[in-house]
């Protein structure tokens, strides 16, 4: 199954994996292990969001928002990284339901972004 941004842009993909191909050329063996260092990182960090998130650490929280900002930036994952940029700036002066409910909206794009990932990583990936 080859995977490229015109099927990804129909389907309301959650990442436009042509932001790789832009920096990285058709160097796919490189993408693909950015893109599986990403699903780690993206687990990892989801975690550290909801072990902020549970300890009331503010600090921490921003600071696991502005991480995954700037990674899901660089992958293209777009909409992710706009949530994880509102969650940032929020982070010292919203209440905790309103992180929570970040939170559980990071999650989702998490889910999301991690099975387009999977998928992805599955086939021959395209520019």
């Amino acid at each position: 199954m080859e995977m490229n941004d015109h099927e990804a842009s129909r389907e309301g993909a959650p990442m436009n994996l042509q932001t790789l191909w832009s920096l990285f050329g058709d160097d796919e063996e490189t993408i693909r292990e950015i893109l599986e260092t990403f699903a780690v990182d993206l687990r990892k960090n989801c975690q550290a969001l909801h072990d902020a998130l549970a300890a009331r650490e503010r600090k921490l929280f921003g600071r696991v928002a502005h991480s995954m900002k700037g990674v899901s930036s660089i992958v293209g994952a777009d909409t992710f990284a706009a949530i994880c940029s509102k969650a940032e700036q929020r982070a010292a002066e919203a209440s905790w339901e309103e992180l929570e409910s970040f939170v559980k909206r990071i999650d989702n794009e998490a889910g999301r972004l991690q099975s387009y990932v999977a998928t992805a990583l599955k086939g021959r990936l395209t520019a």
